[in-house]
């Protein structure tokens, strides 16, 4: 027959319950709680190792509370929240000894960092801008000034 790739209950025509998917030899690939037709629970994704790559949780079918990725020893990769489907607050990465090489912040799936960062640039940018015109501006009026002396002193001799 072969190996046994999926696993999951149906009730009204909607997953329910754990969803077991496999590798080949009946090793878990991955777990899913559902519940009436939408992920909604425990998520767990394994390394072919049988090691925990990836665990988390849904909440209404989004990523919700705290995610880990891990090395295939076990460590830690990776670590952070998820709020309504989003990456929100702090998430870590670290190496296989377990430094932290890695840090951002999040709100509403945004890093405020990188945020921060462009809207600093914008504004250096804009002062630049602001800058080019003011010198733009100042030598028309040194060319107007200048060319309105000329034409009152030639209209004086």
């Amino acid at each position: 027959f072969g190996d046994k790739i999926a696993e999951i209950d149906f009730v009204n025509d909607q997953k329910e319950g754990v969803e077991r998917k496999f590798f080949s030899y009946d090793k878990p690939r991955e777990e899913t709680e559902y519940l009436a037709g939408v992920k909604d629970g425990q998520y767990t994704k394994y390394f072919f190792s049988g090691q925990v790559n990836l665990e988390g949780a849904y909440k209404d079918g989004k990523k919700d509370g705290k995610w880990t990725k891990y090395f295939e020893d076990g460590s830690v990769r990776q670590e952070g929240s998820y709020k309504n489907g989003k990456k929100d607050g702090v998430w870590k990465s670290y190496s296989r000894k377990g430094a932290v090489v890695g840090q951002a912040t999040y709100k509403d799936g945004i890093n405020i960092e990188q945020l921060e960062a462009a809207k600093k640039k914008a504004d250096e940018e804009k002062g630049k801008e602001l800058v080019d015109l003011t010198k733009k501006l100042s030598a028309m009026i040194s060319k107007f000034i200048s060319a309105r002396k000329n034409k009152i002193r030639k209209s004086s001799r």
